[in-house]
C-alpha cells in the first residue's frame, strides 16, 4: 500500500436503454489502511470540507473494522466528470490536507471513469 493515485483509461460505453450512452462519471476508487484512528477521523474532516467545494459526492465507505488489527477502509467518491475526478485529486487545498496527515494512513486511490446506469445491473 502507498500514498499516490493511478488514472486508469476510459473504457467503451455501454448504450443505455435509448441507445445513447449514459452519461460518464469520474470516481476515487480508494483502499485505505488507517494508521491513527483517533487522528484518522480528523484527516476525513478535513477530506470531506475541501470535498465539498469540488462538488465530489462521497458514494460508499466501508464500517470500521471489528479487529482492531484490520483498520482498511474502502471508500468511493463521485464527480461530474472524469476530469473533474483528474483535477480535484490535484486540486491544491486537497493536497494541503493529505499532507497535514500523510501520518495517519497510506491509501492507493485508483481514478476511474465510470457510466452512472440508474438502473440495476443485469446479466445477459
Amino acid at each position: 500500500m502507498s500514498t499516490h493515485a493511478r488514472i486508469l483509461p476510459d473504457a467503451r460505453p455501454v448504450p443505455g436503454p435509448n441507445g445513447n450512452s449514459p452519461p460518464r462519471r469520474g470516481y476515487w476508487i480508494a483502499e485505505i489502511e488507517v494508521l491513527d484512528p483517533v487522528r484518522y477521523h480528523q484527516y476525513v474532516e478535513a477530506m470531506i470540507e475541501v470535498l465539498d467545494t469540488l462538488g465530489a459526492e462521497l458514494l460508499l465507505r466501508t464500517p470500521k473494522a471489528p479487529q482492531p488489527d484490520n483498520q482498511m477502509r474502502t471508500v468511493v467518491i463521485g464527480f461530474d466528470s472524469f476530469v473533474a475526478a483528474q483535477i480535484g485529486w490535484n486540486d491544491p487545498a486537497l493536497r494541503k490536507a493529505r499532507d497535514m496527515f500523510a501520518d495517519v494512513c497510506r491509501y492507493d486511490v485508483q481514478i476511474v471513469e465510470g457510466e452512472d446506469l440508474g438502473r440495476p445491473y443485469v446479466a445477459a
